[in-house]
């Protein structure tokens, strides 16, 4: 088994890192997740951790898995963008879903023989 670093100091790095990037604040994350800046404060000097609601509702705010807030670790390599895509694609309907993939495939084959003509050319040159 992986050894993650789930302890409340590790935890409220994580949160503090992202509020950074997001230039936000502790406090405006915790008035938008229904808590006090001082029960973040109080995770990182008793070590405790959030409750799962809390954690569900922090994860939501700054754009990552609960899996990664409280781990530090991705979950089969998958980003909150791709969540976030994943959960967008869930709820178009069946045709929608089929038009995007179509257009996924269109691009992926496009860049592909892109790339195929680019080390062509690069193969030529030199």
């Amino acid at each position: 088994m992986v050894d993650f670093d789930t302890n409340g100091m590790a935890i409220v790095g994580r949160i503090d890192n992202l509020v950074k990037e997001k230039k936000s604040t502790r406090s405006i994350l915790a008035g938008a997740v229904g808590i006090t800046p001082q029960t973040i404060s109080a995770w990182n000097t008793r070590g405790t951790i959030p409750a799962a609601d809390v954690a569900i509702r922090i994860a939501d705010f700054l754009g990552v898995s609960v899996y990664w807030l409280v781990t530090g670790h991705d979950r089969g390599g998958l980003t909150a963008e791709d969540l976030q895509l994943l959960d967008s694609f869930h709820l178009l309907d069946a045709r929608d879903r089929d038009d995007l993939l179509a257009i996924a495939r269109m691009k992926l084959e496009r860049s592909t023989s892109h790339e195929g003509e680019m080390t062509e050319k690069s193969s030529h040159a030199g």
